[in-house]
């Protein structure tokens, strides 16, 4: 945030006087109500409006696509592209259900296979942020097995 030209500057982020911010301009590292304090060579002071900063986060959170035949292993992996803003804005993790026909794909975690609602398996996953940007988030191993359709979509429900 950048202010006009005055010969002293006080930032302040939610009324606080921010120390050793005395430029013309603050780079905001903090979500929050942030105004200026100026005095030009004469002495006057004037104070700024506040400006309400927030970080905007966003991410692409994708599930891969598979083909395969009965006997196969297939691994269904959760991919994490184009993030940004993802830290500052206080996100560790991901949290969703993977869901699939239950009939196609049998899961080879011992955990996630009583996890069946109707025709569909949903199987909860957690995921943590990782360091690096586009990056898989999470792999699932499943057999091909022979079941009640053809094919399965494989969806991402209930993301936060």
């Amino acid at each position: 945030m950048y202010s006009s030209i005055a010969t002293q500057y006080r930032w302040y982020l939610n009324n606080v006087l921010l120390i050793n911010e005395d430029n013309n301009f603050v780079i905001p590292d903090t979500e929050g109500s942030y105004k200026v304090e100026i005095t030009d060579t004469n002495g006057c002071k004037a104070i700024s409006e506040n400006y309400i900063y927030s970080f905007y986060s966003s991410a692409t959170i994708s599930v891969s696509s598979c083909e395969a035949k009965p006997g196969d292993t297939v691994n269904v992996k959760v991919y994490l592209s184009g993030s940004k803003n993802l830290i500052q804005s206080g996100i560790s993790g991901f949290k969703g259900e993977l869901v699939l026909n239950y009939s196609l794909l049998y899961p080879l975690d011992d955990s996630v296979k009583r996890c069946i609602s109707g025709n569909f398996r949903k199987i909860p996953i957690t995921m943590s942020l990782p360091n690096t940007g586009d990056s898989i988030l999470s792999n699932l191993k499943f057999q091909a097995v022979l079941g009640n359709e053809t094919s399965t979509s494989l969806s991402l429900s209930e993301m936060n």
